[in-house]
């Protein structure tokens, strides 16, 4: 009677641990947590806001700048030749304090070398085709230039920016005088036509110091 007791107090305890060592086997083959989420950055947000409203923003900004510009400026530009490129000169050069005028300019020598001398003048005579003849239309003219160091005030940049009005059918040049001494700088100068946001022509000097005689 004291075998058979502790027999079956023995196999109850063999029953009570194979139980818990089941309950530990069940609770290591549970599924494991879900990973946190990534959190999103203000610098992430931004990103994915910029890419979805920054080119509808921008559409609409040209749409209305361009119609805006056509109705001042009827005519449309298809092409800007350029006739002349060189050393200009011209009648009555008056130097004035961001730019000079002259009359009957002319074209001296077809050339891209300029020498950086003084009172030099260069650049391009071009000629602006479209539709319809005579119409307006609106252009920028722009140069590329080294930087300049004037001997008061911020040194100049390095590109020139204008807009004006022109007409198709016209032909006008776009020159740069070597006014005063602080300007002549050897480089590239790059002269450009630009017409609603497109570089419709450009032509590229390379200035050097003028060889000593």
């Amino acid at each position: 009677m004291r075998y058979i007791k502790l027999g079956a107090l023995f196999a109850a305890l063999l029953v009570l641990l194979w139980g818990c060592g089941s309950k530990s086997s069940s609770s290591v083959r549970t599924e494991p947590p879900k990973p946190k989420p990534k959190p999103r950055y203000y610098s992430d947000l931004g990103n994915a806001l910029g890419s979805v409203m920054s080119p509808t923003l921008q559409g609409m900004s040209e749409g209305i700048e361009q119609a805006e510009e056509e109705k001042k400026y009827p005519g449309r530009i298809t092409d800007v030749e350029i006739l002349e490129y060189g050393l200009f000169t011209g009648d009555k050069i008056k130097l004035h304090t961001n730019s000079f005028s002259m009359k009957n300019r002319r074209l001296v020598k077809t050339t891209t070398n300029i020498p950086a001398r003084k009172n030099t003048i260069f650049g391009i005579r071009y000629k602006i085709k479209g539709y319809p003849d005579n119409a307006k239309v609106r252009i920028d003219v722009m140069i590329n230039h080294p930087l300049m160091h004037p001997p008061k005030g911020h040194a100049y940049n390095l590109t020139q920016n204008r807009k004006i009005v022109k007409r198709i059918g016209s032909t006008n040049t776009w020159l740069f005088m070597f006014g005063y001494d602080w300007e002549r700088v050897p480089g590239k100068y790059r002269f450009r036509i630009g017409y609603r946001h497109t570089v419709m022509a450009e032509k590229t000097f390379y200035v050097h110091k003028p060889v000593k005689k």
